[in-house]
């Protein structure tokens, strides 16, 4: 849950939904910057955006070249008289977030700003508007999260983030005066200081953001093989599954993530009718066992 900073410039003047969907993104993206399987319905369950402001929302990423995307596996319908499928829209879309790529050594002392903190799943935070929200990161991108202080001409203050915003001087004021929540902010002998609060920025334990990958990912394989019974708690045990075994699988010459895609996509393949396809956490566990041979 990492933004580069060489990306923030990139998120200036955003919609509010395009914000939405960028951080669901960034929650749930791998280490290299691909987020599998971007579902409009997931996506609106979790934001509470409308069917319509996803794709808005998407092509207005993409255009703003802050992402890439393409289709995943087209939704299909079987025709009951002739027996074939009949491909139509894509149901989801496998997207990749430009430039934010912690993969290769090295990628983290680029600079980032973490989004595994408290204050981001505030309901301080939810209120703030788009520009605002592009302020914060900004300014904790500056202050460095919490080592020093930005400092700027308070004569050249406004005229910069005005600038940079396309907005008013008053609106970078009214910007500016939310903003206190999360900084102290002041102005001494013609030069404005904004240091980070560190009580707001505490970090969160309890997010994961392996976890939300992972489970993102099987989310999505559940989807692509039309499983119509499968239980939050199975696809949140199918997920634990990938770090459970991921070291010992790594041991015996395979790769956990495939190896349970191939579970997953046998069973799903045994009955043909979708209605009858089950995820069972359990079984894929006991299958994933007997694969590595720990009996």
């Amino acid at each position: 849950m990492k933004i580069k900073n060489k990306i923030l410039t990139r998120l200036t003047n955003l919609t509010e939904c395009e914000w939405k969907l960028f951080e669901y993104m960034i929650r749930r993206q791998d280490n290299s910057g691909k987020v599998f399987a971007v579902h409009n319905k997931a996506v609106c369950q979790t934001t509470k955006m409308s069917k319509q402001s996803f794709y808005n929302a998407l092509r207005g990423l993409a255009e703003k070249k802050v992402i890439t995307y393409e289709a995943g596996v087209p939704e299909y319908t079987v025709n009951p008289v002739a027996k074939h499928k009949i491909f139509g829209r894509s149901i989801d879309y496998n997207v990749t977030i430009i430039d934010n790529d912690f993969s290769y050594e090295g990628a983290e002392r680029e600079g980032y700003v973490s989004l595994q903190r408290k204050l981001f799943r505030s309901k301080e935070y939810a209120s703030l508007k788009a520009n605002e929200k592009f302020l914060l990161f900004w300014f904790a991108h500056l202050t460095n999260e919490n080592t020093q202080s930005y400092k700027r001409k308070a004569k050249e203050f406004l005229g910069q983030y005005s600038a940079m915003l396309g907005v008013s001087k008053r609106v970078v004021r009214s910007y500016m005066h939310t903003l206190k929540n999360f900084f102290a902010i002041g102005v001494k002998k013609g030069i404005c200081y904004i240091t980070y609060l560190h009580e707001k920025f505490e970090k969160d334990y309890s997010s994961n953001q392996r976890n939300n990958v992972q489970e993102n990912y099987i989310q999505g394989l559940v989807r692509h093989m039309k499983i119509k019974k499968a239980s939050t708690r199975d696809i949140k045990d199918t997920a634990y599954l990938m770090s459970q075994y991921d070291k010992l699988a790594e041991l015996h010459g395979r790769d956990i993530k495939l190896l349970i895609t191939k579970i997953i996509m046998s069973c799903a393949r045994k009955e043909t009718e979708p209605k009858n396809r089950v995820l069972n956490a359990k079984y894929i566990h006991k299958i994933v066992r007997s694969e590595l041979a720990l009996f």
